[in-house]
């Protein structure tokens, strides 16, 4: 089975360390030009936004409307509890071992 998925993964292996290869000094030597550019023309609300919904699309892409609302009251309930008692710090290790622990089950 794995044979017949082989050449596939070599140009994959193939095509991500040319991309890495290429792109990360990029980045790297050009990060500091690129961030006031792209703050000064896109505001932090919309990327507030695309990151929720890259969130709820991972979500209802694992299982569906129901992981949304599963998404939604861990959130609400991590913000609740990072205003009280808990560290956000915490929380995310939580969530975290959560997650895995589930993967597992």
């Amino acid at each position: 089975m794995l044979r017949d998925y082989t050449p596939f993964y070599l140009v994959m292996i193939v095509f991500l360390s040319a991309t890495i290869a290429i792109v990360y000094p990029l980045l790297i030597d050009y990060s500091r030009r690129i961030t006031p550019l792209i703050f000064g023309r896109i505001s932090a609300e919309s990327l507030y936004g695309l990151f929720i919904g890259n969130v709820f699309l991972l979500a209802y892409h694992d299982s569906g409307i129901s992981t949304i609302f599963g998404v939604l009251m861990a959130g609400l309930v991590s913000g609740m509890l990072s205003r009280v008692v808990m560290s956000i710090s915490l929380l995310f290790m939580v969530l975290v071992v959560a997650l895995i622990t589930i993967s597992l089950l």
